[in-house]
């Protein structure tokens, strides 16, 4: 009898301490997923996140999560700088919820000013660099990924240093951007193909000159020339 008493003893014990532990891990919901620029699809620096008394903040990483969050319906937001808030209404259940987020840029940080330069790329044509310059005349190194719209005219440079002249017209259109996430200022980077750039194969010009114009969105136009951008063309390898 007194062996049946201990053993129920021992039953109703681990009753109360090992079911709270099972139940414990289930009534509660995490919510993870990405977090990641709509555009270049880069980590969000400095971005807010919260949600039903829960916050995070994420500086480099691309993935992020809550935990421990009641069941029920929450609106999450997210908030960084120079980015628009994102909200979204969201029911939680015990377990995982998956949310990822894309978060829209909204504007280049204190831009005063753009600097654009230009270099030969190999045989295949001329490489665009583009850096964004604020008012303390400073390089910007956070910025969002933007819909930017670059166009150029690209003429033989005719003349030494500052005194030169734009001789023929070797480019003139629209040049195709991309979005660097290892560059540190210059993560909008453009091409313009040598098969588009009107230059005869036995020219023997060294240099031309850059007029370029972009287009930031909400921001306005800004202008640049550089006068010296190398038409020095490897040879192809065949």
């Amino acid at each position: 009898m007194r062996k049946i008493v201990i053993i129920a003893i021992v039953i109703v014990l681990a009753i109360v301490f090992i079911t709270p532990l099972i139940i414990g891990g289930e009534k509660y919901g995490t919510i993870e997923g990405t977090i990641v620029d709509i555009l270049s699809k880069d980590h969000v620096p400095d971005v807010a996140i919260s949600t039903a008394d829960r916050s995070t903040i994420r500086y480099l990483a691309k993935r992020y999560h809550l935990t421990k969050i009641p069941p029920g319906t929450y609106k999450l937001t997210a908030i960084a700088p120079n980015y628009n808030p994102f909200e979204k209404q969201i029911e939680v259940k015990t377990g995982v919820n998956e949310l990822n987020i894309e978060m829209v840029g909204k504007e280049i940080p204190d831009l005063k000013r753009v600097i654009i330069w230009g270099d030969a790329e190999g045989p295949g044509g001329i490489g665009i660099i583009i850096r964004f310059v604020n008012s303390q005349e400073k390089g910007i190194d956070k910025f969002p990924a933007l819909p930017l719209k670059l166009t150029g005219k690209l003429y033989v440079k005719e003349g030494e240093e500052e005194d030169f002249t734009r001789g023929d017209l070797i480019y003139d259109g629209e040049i195709e951007l991309h979005w660097d996430p290892t560059a540190f200022l210059e993560k909008n980077k453009g091409f313009i193909p040598r098969s588009r750039i009107m230059l005869p194969q036995d020219s023997e010009a060294k240099y031309a000159v850059l007029d370029a114009v972009l287009e930031v969105p909400g921001q306005g136009e800004f202008e640049y020339v550089d006068s010296e951008v190398s038409l020095k063309f490897e040879k192809e390898e065949y």
